[in-house]
């Protein structure tokens, strides 16, 4: 059930494809909630207010067709400050991965669960502690964990402007490790820890 139908259809107002995934019950909703929409945008198109491109890295012309940021992202513009440790994963994210898991299997796909960009240097916890994390994610996740969080740490000069967007270089390597990772995985093979 759409529980914002003002922002779905701020969502799907110029992708009509995305129709399909709506429930049936919520096409009803979305049709009484159109006037209340269509207001909003007429406001906002006439006090100039609404829409408007705006610049940077997160501006609506930096993303590809696929949702990828595409325009180039060179250097380092962040800079780590605080202690970076491995992910403390809560009982309630594991429900919501493995319940998700179940729901794609329902329907023929295959949940996968890869590692992130890790800043490594002089405030990154020690190696041990990220595959301890890892190993204890992996026990109570109900889907494949097919990374190991040592590869996935990167030198801080490859974050790009947050702790988790790498920049041009850093994409690149991460990219590359997961096109490991998910040849790995399809071969049959499991990452070695030790």
């Amino acid at each position: 059930m759409v529980s914002d139908k003002p922002l779905t259809w701020l969502t799907i107002e110029n992708h009509l494809d995305l129709w399909r995934f709506m429930n049936h019950k919520d096409i009803q909703f979305m049709v009484k909630q159109y006037p209340i929409y269509l207001k909003k945008c007429l406001e906002l198109w006439i006090n100039n207010n609404g829409n408007q491109m705006e610049e940077g890295i997160y501006s609506r012309k930096s993303f590809n067709l696929y949702g990828d940021i595409s325009v180039k992202r060179e250097g380092s513009i962040f800079s780590f400050k605080n202690p970076v440790n491995p992910p403390v994963i809560n009982d309630i994210n594991i429900n919501r991965i493995n319940e998700l898991n179940t729901w794609l299997n329902n329907r023929g796909a295959t949940l996968l669960v890869a590692g992130y960009p890790i800043g490594k240097g002089i405030l990154t916890a020690p190696e041990d502690e990220f595959v301890a994390a890892q190993e204890n994610l992996k026990e109570q996740l109900s889907c494949p964990f097919i990374s190991d969080y040592r590869e996935y740490m990167f030198d801080y000069s490859m974050f790009y402007d947050t702790e988790y967007h790498l920049n041009d270089e850093g994409a690149a390597l991460r990219t590359q490790q997961l096109i490991t990772d998910l040849k790995r995985w399809l071969a049959g093979k499991s990452i070695n820890l030790y």
